[in-house]
């Protein structure tokens, strides 16, 4: 915040970063590990209406598959896990990579040319998640989303006839959504 003001930033970046501060602090303060869910942009969190301006409905209602393997991470884990949190989407695939979401690279010191990388934000899941192997948890950060339907796309068969297995999969399980 004290860079802000020396750069003389706008008062919203200002105000954002001191409501944030502010946050952290009454966490510190209460003994608690996390902070409640804050914005990552902005210090509100932004409603956004479900109708146009003449009033017509534009939420988007018809069924959706969702798409995801190992290599589902950042932004694609983070969609997934809303959509498959709020009942939105069938979820298919292997499980994702739990890689994290707002991911930020530091100096690795005042001496090295090094770099290192590590993630500023917790994504909260709407209800715990029973992952085998982990007690239910609230996060996918480490253990990835399961999908709703397994299937894997990195078998020989798959290879062997350019993905027609997975393929087949994929429509029989949008035609039964």
């Amino acid at each position: 915040m004290t860079s802000a003001r020396r750069a003389n930033a706008e008062q919203w970046i200002i105000d954002s970063y001191q409501y944030l501060l502010d946050q952290v602090k009454a966490a510190l303060k209460e003994n608690r590990a996390r902070t409640g869910a804050l914005p990552l942009c902005g210090y509100d969190f932004p409603t956004s209406s479900f109708f146009d301006a003449k009033g017509v409905k534009t939420l988007y209602t018809k069924p959706i598959l969702t798409l995801v393997d190992n290599f589902t991470l950042s932004a694609g884990e983070s969609l997934t896990m809303v959509l498959q949190d709020n009942r939105r989407a069938t979820v298919m695939g292997t499980t994702t990579d739990g890689g994290g979401g707002n991911v930020v690279s530091f100096d690795a010191g005042g001496y090295a040319e090094g770099t290192t990388r590590m993630t500023m934000g917790l994504l909260v899941r709407l209800n715990p998640v029973a992952v085998d192997g982990f007690p239910a948890i609230r996060y996918y950060d480490g253990v990835g989303i399961q999908p709703d339907i397994y299937q894997d796309y990195m078998t020989m068969e798959n290879f062997d006839t350019d993905g027609a297995v997975f393929w087949d999969a994929a429509l029989s399980a949008l035609r039964g959504l």
